[in-house]
């Protein structure tokens, strides 16, 4: 966290380079045993930066208060075991948030969020009689034989039925 840009690295040598004055939003979430950086640009894209330990939350929060003027928030993360959410696409992502439930800043409490910069595409699935699903295809990278990788997730798209059909049916009643 430098006074003109954040900087990170991944272990694999990925690098992310954020000037600071393009900076609107930082919170931070705790998943597992790591926590999380999450940090929205002025144009709305969000940044995720993992690994950190629970103790690192205090440190980082006076650093992006005298640095870059930023108050971290909280940004807990549903996990209620529910298998539904909201899709919204903001900021070249999908975060998926579930309906009803609000963070402590009055927004739904966040499921997952995937960058749609990893998706490569999204296609219906070949063997599906009903249209109701969707599979977002991920770019597949050269990952050590030891790690995993998603490429591929399928989401469900229930059904609405139709005005007309409950017409018709209140009719022949």
């Amino acid at each position: 966290l430098g006074a003109e840009a954040v900087k990170w690295e991944s272990r694999k040598g990925k690098s992310v380079s954020l000037n600071a004055a393009d900076l609107k939003t930082s919170s931070w979430n705790v998943f597992g045993k790591y926590g999380h950086l999450v940090l929205t640009t002025n144009e709305g894209r969000t940044h995720r930066f993992d690994g950190f330990t629970h103790n690192d939350k205090d440190g980082l929060k006076e650093l992006l208060r005298a640095r870059y003027s930023l108050e971290l928030g909280e940004e807990p993360i549903a996990s209620v075991g529910s298998n539904f959410g909201l899709p919204v696409f903001s900021g070249g992502a999908v975060r998926f948030v579930m309906p009803g439930q609000l963070d402590p800043d009055g927004r739904e409490r966040l499921m997952f969020q995937l960058p749609l910069s990893t998706v490569s595409q999204c296609v219906l699935p070949g063997n599906a009689r009903v249209k109701t699903e969707v599979e977002m295809q991920f770019n597949e990278e050269e990952a050590a034989q030891d790690d995993d990788q998603l490429v591929s997730v399928r989401f469900m798209f229930p059904t609405i039925p139709d005005d007309e059909d409950d017409e018709e049916e209140e009719e022949e009643e």
